[in-house]
């Protein structure tokens, strides 16, 4: 999902190489894609960028809590993660 809302937001996938060989190396990295224009709302910037951490561990632990950031954002209550 991460991938699809920041390709959304940037017309281009956060990983781009010449070859499907420089793309794994590329997204293997440690290296995060571009960042966002800081034209967008900060806190869906960060919502994305956590989406897109290489460390699984670093990213929202389930899509409960992923949607609980989301509606946070848009100033919605959120029931539970569960």
């Amino acid at each position: 999902v991460g991938v699809m809302l920041y390709e959304l937001m940037m017309g281009h996938l956060p990983f781009q190489a010449e070859s499907r060989e420089l793309l794994e190396r590329r997204i293997r990295s440690s290296e995060p894609p571009p960042h966002l224009p800081p034209n967008y709302p900060p806190a869906l910037r960060r919502i994305i960028q956590r989406m897109l951490r290489r460390n699984p561990a670093d990213r929202f632990p389930t899509p409960g809590h992923a949607q609980a950031a989301f509606d946070e954002f848009l100033g919605k209550e959120t029931a539970g993660l569960d």
